[in-house]
Order: structure tokens, then sequence, then C-alpha cells
């Protein structure tokens, strides 16, 4: 059914060879499934956000120097001097060679009378781009600048040295995490990541039976959990938010940072994994959410769980410009539970439960289905309507970024929910020793004071576990 298409698409990219050499390559699958949001006339839910902090100092003239000679000029990092053209029915990259204009993409915040800008107006900076469109027949990436950038949020990483903050803002269908990873640690660092393990799915290879057993058993899991997935995702549940319903802004805020050491204390005292940890702070904060939401209605469900699409990443993964990921359906319990311990073993079961899954199998299969079709077609299938919330768990790198003898002292990352009733989005990404939390949510679902809330609970309830766990290992040492 889709060999026609795969044919006809392969004659259209030797046609844009032959007569269009204004064309690069043609938008790869992933993307072309982001690709629509651009063009969709309405506020962008697919914009990646990198606020970065950096000791020391640049003027505008070396901010755009660096930023020439390490991205425009290599052609590795070419994708930031296109843009997506529809041409015959599929999205191609276009060269913007003659028209580029590196201050389209570049901006310089100082403030007039030298005062430093605090978190939150960085805040707000982030808040501002991740809901932004970009210039029609542009590149949809842009880099700010903002001088004096001082941390008022963060106890840690204190110092009398100037820092200022680079704060990035590219869309979905140019880049994933992991690109821009390489982008920004290679690209305009300079340090190799080659010997650096890239996280992957985990191995699933098993004996000759298991593997038989899964091979013959696919079809039926397949079935069953699409359609567990089915009616879990289309529950009635307050995050759910459909497009007339949107107030087309999505509201970002971010928790402290958090010792990564303390939630490897919370991970070995309880024989859980690490990201169980993450997951159960998530679930217990939209727990207290939807339980102040059942106050004031009484006609809002008992929701035991919300489906959470949980992004994986792929092995080999190419470090170039590109997108190259799948995902699962994690059902986070949001029921109530005796004790933050009981949430937490629940949270490890379901994630072991979720590695076994077909869904990340079957969702990739989808992508070069979907992705690869044309654009009439694929436009039609790049809304979720099946899952409240996504999650974006962001291993970092175990290197300090440097750039341009500026110290990296921080990195972050927001993203919006993409296109469909998701009505929110985490994110975690390590840095260094520390780790932080971070939430973009639809302003028809929660209003700033409850965003703040459900970050604020997330993190509290991290300190919990974290005082149960060493609880727990003390009555260990005197066993």
């Amino acid at each position: 059914m889709v060999a026609p298409i795969y044919i006809f698409r392969l004659v259209v990219i030797l046609l844009a060879k032959l007569f269009r050499p204004d064309l690069g390559e043609i938008v790869n699958a992933l993307s072309s499934i982001f690709v629509h949001d651009l063009f969709s006339g309405k506020r962008p839910r697919c914009n990646l956000i990198v606020p970065m902090t950096l000791q020391g100092h640049w003027t505008p003239e070396e901010f755009k120097e660096i930023i020439h000679e390490k991205w425009i000029k290599d052609r590795f990092y070419q994708k930031f001097c296109q843009y997506p053209y529809p041409w015959l029915g599929f999205m191609f990259w276009k060269n913007d060679s003659e028209n580029f204009n590196l201050n389209n993409h570049i901006a310089y915040h100082k403030s007039s009378s030298g005062t430093t800008t605090s978190t939150e107006k960085l805040n707000e900076l982030v808040e501002n781009l991740l809901n932004e469109p970009f210039s029609p027949e542009r590149s949809p990436w842009e880099l700010h600048y903002v001088a004096n950038y001082k941390n008022t949020q963060d106890k840690v990483n204190t110092s009398d040295e100037p820092t200022f903050a680079l704060v990035l803002k590219i869309h979905h269908c140019l880049a994933d995490g992991f690109s821009l990873l390489s982008a920004i640690a290679e690209g305009l660092g300079g340090q190799s990541l080659n010997k650096i393990k890239m996280p992957s799915p985990q191995n699933t290879k098993g004996t000759f039976l298991e593997e038989l057993t899964f091979f013959l058993t696919f079809p039926f899991k397949v079935l069953s959990e699409f359609v567990s997935a089915y009616e879990n995702g289309h529950e009635k549940c307050s995050w759910r938010v459909s497009d007339k319903r949107k107030a087309w802004w999505q509201l970002y805020a971010r928790s402290e940072l958090i010792p990564i050491r303390q939630i490897k204390d919370i991970k070995n005292a309880f024989g859980v994994s690490f990201t169980s940890v993450l997951l159960s702070a998530i679930a217990s904060g939209i727990h207290e959410d939807l339980k102040l939401r059942r106050k004031s209605s009484i006609t809002l469900p008992q929701n035991r769980s919300m489906p959470c699409l949980s992004v994986l990443p792929v092995p080999g993964h190419s470090r170039r410009l590109t997108n190259r990921a799948t995902a699962t359906v994690i059902p986070l319990p949001t029921a109530s539970y005796p004790d933050s311990a009981s949430r937490l073993k629940e949270c490890d079961l379901v994630l072991r439960n979720g590695r076994k899954s077909v869904i990340p199998y079957v969702i990739r299969f989808g992508q070069a289905a979907l992705g690869c079709h044309l654009n009439s077609v694929c436009k039609g299938f790049t809304k979720n309507t099946m899952v409240s919330a996504g999650l974006t768990n962001f291993p970092g790198i175990p290197i300090e970024i440097d750039i341009a003898n500026a110290k990296g002292i921080s990195v972050d990352f927001a993203a919006g929910a993409v296109e469909g009733d998701a009505g929110a989005a985490f994110m975690a990404l390590s840095y260094g020793n520390y780790i932080r939390l971070a939430l973009t949510a639809e302003k028809a679902v929660m209003n700033r004071e409850q965003v703040n809330r459900l970050i604020s609970n997330i993190q509290k309830e991290i300190n919990v576990l974290y005082d149960e766990a060493m609880t727990l290992s003390d009555n260990k040492k005197f066993c």
C-alpha cells in the first residue's frame, strides 16, 4: 500500500536534483510530522528552547563571529541556512544562501543601564520564544545572547565572575534534542562526542526462544496494547485540551537544580531505576493537581492513571541536524497511595512493563509509513489524540561545555507539547552534577499559579523520597 508512495518519493527526489538545484535533501519522515506546525497559522506547539548559562563575556561582534564561524560556514550544519519548502507534494529543505542574513537569527540583549537580568526575566524570554512563530521562508532557529545574567533561583554554581545566558530557539522539524546537543557541544564548543556513549533503549535481545515468542506474539501485543492505550487515552481528563479550547499560549516553569546524587541515593535505597524516581515525583505532582481540581468540580473523574508519551532515543543517531526517535505510552499512576515509596514502586513496575512494550516499534514504523507520505496525507496524522502529557528525559553529557573561552555552568531544556490534545509537557535534563525539571502547559489547562505549584510539588516529592531513602538506609545499617 505504501510501496507506490515510496517509489514516487524517489522519483521526486531525482527530479529535484535535476531541475531544482536550490533544493537540498528531502525532509525526513519524523521531521515531516513536525513541519506542519510551522504552517498551521497558529502559535507553534513544536518549538524547542535550550537556555544555557556561561561564565565569561562576549561583545556583539564576538557573538556574531562565533556563530558565523562555528555554524554558518560549516557545511555540516547547512540546515541553519535552509527552510522547509513544498514541492510536488513533499517537503524539501530549500537553500537560502542568497538571501540569508545572520542578523535575522541572532539577538543581543543588554540593558542600557547595565543592570543584571534575573532568572525571572530569563524565564519570561524562554516562554515568549516558546510561543512565538518563525518568519516564513527563513530557517526556523534563533540564538539570543543575554548579557549580565544573574542566576537568582539556584543556590549552587554561584560566583562573582560575569555570566551571560544563551537561549537557542529552534523548531522541532529542524532538529531533535540529541542533534542540538551535538550542535552546541561539537559545533560551538569543538568538543568531540565520538567517545561518549549516547543513550539508547534497553537491549531487548534474548534467547532464540524468547525472540521467537516475541515475534509470534507481536501482532496480538500490538492489538492489546493499542486497545488499552486507546481506552485510557479517551477517558475524560481535565488536562486534555482540544484546539477549540486552547488559549494558544504555553506557560513555562522550571525547578531548582537538583543534585544527581540525591536521585541516585533514592534509586539505590529502593532498588528502582533513576527514571522511575523522576516519574514518581511527576506522578505525585499530577495527583495533587487533579485532587485540587476535583474539589472545585464534582464532575471530574478519579483518574487512576494519566497516559504520558515518553520520548525514546533510537540507536545510531546521527550528529547532524535531524530527527531520529520513537516513543512509548506510560500510564503514570496518579491515584492516591499510602506513601511515596508505594507510588515509586508502582512507577518502577510501569516503566519496566513499558520497556517490554511493542508501541515503540509500531510508532517507529508509523513514522516511516506516514512521514514519507504526501504532505496532504501526513498532515492528517500529526495530531496526538491519545495522551494528556508528554515527557522528555534528556540525559546530559559527562563533559563541561566550553564555547570560545566561556565556561558552561548550566544547560536547560524546554519543549512545546506538540500538536494535539496534550495539555502539558515535562522535561528533565542533567548537566554536570545536577538535574533540572521543567514544565510547559497550555494556558487553557493551567494558570500561572497552578504551573508554579505543580513544579514545586514535584520537587517537594523528590525531597520526601530522599528523606524516606535516608531513613531506610539508616535502618538497614542497624539491622
